[in-house]
């Protein structure tokens, strides 16, 4: 099935924006049979907007400004959506928390972004119809809201003889509070192309956020975190680049898995975390508080599992009330051996179909789902009661 060109949502565009908006359809057309899902719907400044089904794709071309005004314009009314939802209806404020506190927080860990982040926002400012101070509220939304709360998370690395083909297969569940799924509408592929020399990077988020928690670059790297148990307070004095923002520079910045474990093992975040990072060949997990970094070795020659505790023999503890988050372990530790020598994408996903309760990972609170397969440069993207699996070829959008 050809890439259908659906017009350009009552806005006009010059006759040269349209007929490289055209050609790149075409060029898309003929690339995969992934990409055959992806229809062109909108141009502005040489960034494009495609729909795979349901799940908006934009790739952002340029330098980071650029970029930004791309993102803003591209998915606006996403990104107001996004805002209109999460901060107005499901704040990250009560409590203890107050709306002056978390605002404070979020610009106090914006003056420590990257500058190249900071440019994304100055765009996406400018197109979006939110402000600097309203994009960083939903940039920052999830740390916002879960800073002194732990939800779920599971994940599954497999590659050599685990795998059809001994390349890796990388499998992910989202899981956060039940309202979380009122976002279906804004979660997003967005596609960074910089001008710069920098590595493309294509991440899974809700529409505005520039911070990656589920991401892959041209490279071939790929990286999914989890949320870890509080065995140290979170550093809250807003004097250290923020988690997410940073992992993006990671991605853009590291030409092989070797370079982003030492990007990750070099820095020290603000809060606990869990994470996979993989290549095309292997993978390896890493667990995070404030103070250490430890990159745990495969589970099994060719499998790396990761939930929501500390799995690692070096830390003192494994988290409190761990008991969720190692049935989930053991569960998908179990589907891996049951599956092995057979693991490709379809069947990663069918792994992660399976819930809980019958022997898998996947909970009430799974918002959505990613399975990705560095060496293809493709993501498929499950969002449970809205989207089923659809897949994103990254190869013709990425430059």
């Amino acid at each position: 099935m050809g890439l259908v060109l659906e017009g350009i949502m009552n806005r006009t565009i010059s006759l040269t924006t349209a007929i490289l908006l055209f050609l790149l359809v075409i060029t898309l057309g003929c690339s995969s049979e992934t990409a055959s899902t992806q229809k062109a719907v909108l141009a502005f400044e040489g960034g494009f907007l495609y729909k795979a089904e349901k799940i908006h794709v934009a790739q952002l071309n340029g330098d980071y400004k650029e970029m930004g005004r791309q993102y803003g314009y591209l998915l606006r009314s996403q990104i107001e959506s996004y805002y209109e939802t999460a901060i107005n209806d499901h704040p990250p404020w009560g409590g203890n928390w107050s709306r002056e506190d978390a605002e404070g927080f979020a610009r106090g860990n914006y003056k420590n972004y990257p500058e190249r982040a900071k440019e994304i926002f100055n765009g996406m400012s400018e197109t979006s119809g939110l402000s600097i101070d309203q994009l960083i509220l939903i940039d920052q939304y999830t740390e916002l809201f879960v800073v002194s709360q732990l939800f779920g998370c599971s994940g599954l690395a497999a590659w050599g003889s685990y795998t059809l083909d001994g390349s890796v297969v990388l499998g992910k569940n989202e899981d956060m509070p039940e309202f979380f799924k009122e976002f279906n509408e804004s979660l997003v592929v967005v596609i960074y192309n910089p001008d710069d020399g920098s590595h493309s990077v294509a991440s899974v988020c809700n529409a505005g956020q520039a911070k990656v928690m589920n991401a892959i670059s041209d490279a071939g790297l790929a990286n999914v975190t989890y949320q870890a148990p509080f065995i140290e307070p979170s550093d809250m004095s807003m004097t250290r680049i923020p988690l997410f923002i940073n992992h993006l520079m990671f991605l853009l910045d590291s030409d092989s898995l070797s370079e982003l474990e030492s990007a990750l093992l070099g820095y020290l975040p603000p809060n606990s975390i869990n994470g996979t990072a993989a290549d095309t060949k292997s993978a390896f997990s890493y667990e995070v508080s404030p103070s250490r970094c430890v990159v745990r070795q495969s589970d099994q020659d060719g499998l790396t599992v990761e939930t929501n505790h500390y799995v690692d023999p070096s830390w003192d503890s494994p988290g409190d009330d761990t008991k969720d988050s190692e049935e989930r372990r053991n569960n998908l530790l179990a589907l891996a051996e049951s599956y092995k020598g057979t693991i490709d994408a379809e069947v990663m996903m069918e792994i992660f179909d399976i819930p809980k309760s019958q022997g898998g990972a996947t909970v009430h609170d799974t918002t959505y789902q990613v399975v990705v397969v560095p060496s293809q440069l493709k993501i498929w993207v499950k969002v449970p009661d809205y989207q089923d699996w659809v897949g994103v070829d990254l190869n013709p959008l990425f430059q």
